[in-house]
């Protein structure tokens, strides 16, 4: 099949590896989920700024370890909504395989 090797199928495999692994650690460490979903939004934010780690110290990969467990602990008391979807998510969602895998 052409679209079997497109990058939203490669996109949800890797997502169903790293759900089946999550599920693993998660099941046995109370809170890891949550800890894990902290430590990747910090690390994304951490990527993506650039050069405004210059204009904002925090942003600094020297001020992780601090800034995500800052982040848990805001998590924790419910201060943080839930994460949206990506657009790759979205498209899965609101297209049915069969019309985008032709």
């Amino acid at each position: 099949h052409p679209s079997s090797s497109g990058p939203i199928r490669k996109f949800e495999e890797k997502r169903r590896r790293m759900d089946e692994y999550s599920s693993r650690v998660t099941s046995t460490i109370p809170g890891a989920a949550v800890l894990a979903a902290c430590v990747d939004s910090v690390r994304r934010q951490r990527a993506n700024t650039g050069i405004l780690s210059e204009l904002y110290p925090e942003m600094k990969w020297e001020h992780f370890p601090r800034e995500t467990a800052k982040m848990y602990r805001l998590q924790q008391l419910g201060l943080y909504e839930d994460p949206h979807p990506t657009l790759a998510e979205i498209f899965v969602e609101k297209y049915p395989k069969e019309a985008w895998q032709r």
